[in-house]
């Protein structure tokens, strides 16, 4: 192909050092980001027919003819005074290349690319200087989000920057099959880039991004345009996963010297594959389990064309087949008690008021589900978490609740919200404001996002802390069983773990709330949360909390405390093993608070002994 290569822009007028991309460092390096990513970007993009996104992530040994047929295709030699230039440089990512280049030039190490393609997408849609378009969105600008639209995953346009995070080269490849103008044919399209810093070669001083296609004079320089159809087709064929134009329209992004960053060995393919696979059902389950499903996704390995492996993601077999099952259960009691139980629950969620007006605050609701984990569940991802889901189709959190049912068993949660859990207006105030409420990475919701602060008038952050707490008390209330006034609860939790609050001194008016809200023992040792409130007082307050051993004749044994935190600050004094104090300043009117304690060899039978914690609060100015 004629008129093939590389382009980069001139360094700037200023002068100004690039040391490479910022947003590459937005992001946790791990392949759930990678793979999140990658499955969120396909399903926004998947087309009204089927409504369904069809995904293979391969990992791609090439070595031989093979690696130099993409090598020649793509013009490396071109690059390769560049990325020499930049691994000389003094720069963090020119130690990165560097080192790349060393593994590249040892004919030992096959070049190693991880390919996504997509099928029933859009594709890279748009024309060279079409802004707003898939194209220029994912290949040429950045900070650009092309789709803002209800029940998308992105936010910020920074999302891509993973890609070329996870090449050692900081180099990925495209090829998009896009649907022809009117009822024309479909059409091939290629296209590159690289983010290096800025560097010289030769031929003059470079900014660091670069661009690989048909070079094309532009007024005051030159850039590279998309190769298209039988052009592109020898960069497609070399990236292997060709299709033709023919076929359903979708795109193919690969990463050029994948390598996983901070890892300090090369892993075996087949390892990474199954990181990939186990990344894809921990996340999109909620997309997968769908009627109609609304994305499948496939891992695989390859080596020079031919493949090795090929695994069909299917969460209803997987490590999340409890949090599908949970979430597609019609059979719901009103309790669950009894391992395999699913119950529900709505929960308020107030959705502030927006700033443009086109809405005042709403009042909605939100759904949680809970199901009590049987025997066959201890190899389940997501125990005792709650798995916070909106209309895009990915897991955004698996969030672990402050409380947690008494009776120490395991169980699984998801929270409905937005377009999962309807489609009325209310569901559709919930998912923009929940969308906004998403950091760069979509991995939690906060209220204070940049999106949030620009949309919404004040009160994300009460109303967020609102849903927190009801989903606390919703799955105790849930998971709970219910025990007549009379008693005092169940029996052997009873004899295992008890609380003694005492109150005040005689004559004192101050009040406290002091409630146990959750208790583990895992191989001899007990860790313990409960919950410290002050009811009516100002000022700032104590708690002196001390641990024993109980026996049935009565005599208690000082428990070593080996580690006490406070989810508020506080001051932790240590008066003797099993005996501390925790001060509190006048701002702090609730602290939950999480004990260890081992059992250093002991021998506790619930008949015969229990674990007594006293904790005795007071105002600072009482306190002896």
């Amino acid at each position: 192909v004629t008129g093939r290569e590389w382009v980069f822009d001139p360094l700037p007028p200023s002068g100004a050092i690039v040391g490479g991309t910022a947003a590459n460092y937005v992001f946790a390096p791990n392949l759930d980001i990678f793979v999140r990513e990658v499955l969120q970007n396909a399903h926004d993009q998947r087309l009204p027919d089927p409504g369904r996104a069809e995904v293979d992530i391969d990992v791609v040994d090439l070595t031989g003819a093979h690696r130099d047929r993409l090598l020649a295709a793509l013009h490396f030699e071109q690059l390769r005074s560049h990325l020499d230039a930049t691994a000389d440089e003094r720069y963090k990512l020119g130690s990165q290349v560097r080192d790349a280049l060393e593994r590249f030039d040892d004919p030992a190490t096959p070049l190693r690319l991880l390919r996504v393609t997509d099928r029933h997408t859009h594709g890279l849609t748009g024309g060279e200087d079409e802004k707003g378009t898939n194209f220029n969105g994912l290949c040429r600008d950045v900070l650009v989000n092309t789709d803002s639209s209800a029940g998308k995953g992105g936010s910020y346009g920074l999302g891509k920057a993973v890609l070329w995070r996870f090449s050692a080269l900081s180099a990925v490849l495209f090829t998009s099959t896009i649907a022809g103008e009117g009822s024309g044919d479909n059409r091939l399209r290629a296209f590159g880039r690289v983010d290096l810093a800025n560097h010289k070669t030769p031929s003059g001083a470079w900014a660091g991004p670069g661009w690989f296609g048909v070079g094309a004079a532009r007024r005051g320089g030159r850039r590279a345009e998309s190769l298209w159809d039988d052009d592109a087709a020898a960069l497609a064929v070399a990236l292997g996963g060709h299709r033709p134009a023919s076929s359903t329209t979708g795109s193919t992004v690969a990463v050029l010297a994948f390598a996983e960053p901070g890892a300090e060995t090369v892993r075996n393919p087949t390892e990474v594959a199954a990181d990939l696979a186990a990344a894809a059902d921990r996340w999109f389950w909620p997309a997968m389990i769908r009627d109609p499903k609304s994305i499948a996704v496939t891992v695989g390995v390859e080596r020079n064309g031919v493949e090795m492996k090929r695994q069909t993601i299917d969460p209803t077999r997987g490590s999340n087949r409890v949090l599908a099952a949970t979430t597609s259960a019609i059979d719901l009691a009103e309790h669950a008690v009894v391992p395999g139980e699913v119950a529900r629950r709505e929960i308020r969620l107030v959705v502030p008021g927006r700033r443009d007006k086109s809405h005042r605050e709403i009042e909605a609701t939100v759904e949680l589900r809970v199901r009590r984990d049987t025997d066959d569940d201890a190899d389940q991802f997501g125990t005792s978490r709650v798995a916070l889901v909106r209309g895009a189709g990915m897991v955004v959190d698996h969030r672990r609740p402050r409380r947690a049912p008494t009776d120490g068993s395991g169980y699984h949660a998801v929270l409905l919200c937005g377009l999962a859990h309807g489609t009325g207006p209310e569901d559709e105030a919930v998912e923009a404001f929940l969308r906004a409420a998403e950091p760069p990475a979509h991995n939690r919701w906060v209220h204070d996002t940049d999106m949030v602060r620009a949309d919404y008038l004040a009160g994300a952050r009460k109303q967020l802390d609102a849903l927190w707490r009801a989903i606390d008390d919703t799955l105790v209330e849930i998971a709970d069983p219910e025990v007549p006034a009379s008693e005092p609860g169940p029996a052997e939790l009873a004899k295992l773990f008890a609380i003694g609050a005492a109150g005040p001194a005689a004559g004192n008016d101050h009040h406290f709330d002091i409630r146990p809200l959750a208790h583990q023992l895992i191989e001899d040792t007990w860790t313990i949360e409960l919950r410290a409130r002050r009811i009516h007082t100002v000022g700032s307050w104590r708690l002196d909390l001390s641990v024993w051993l109980d026996a049935e004749s009565g005599r208690g044994e000082p428990m070593t405390v080996l580690d006490l935190t406070a989810d508020v600050p506080a001051e932790i004094a240590r008066l003797a093993p099993h005996h501390l104090n925790i001060d509190f300043g006048t701002g702090e009117d609730e602290a939950a608070l999480t004990l260890t304690v081992p059992l250093n060899g002991r021998s506790v039978r619930a008949v015969r002994s229990r674990l007594r914690i006293d904790a005795r609060p007071s105002l600072r100015e009482t306190a002896r």
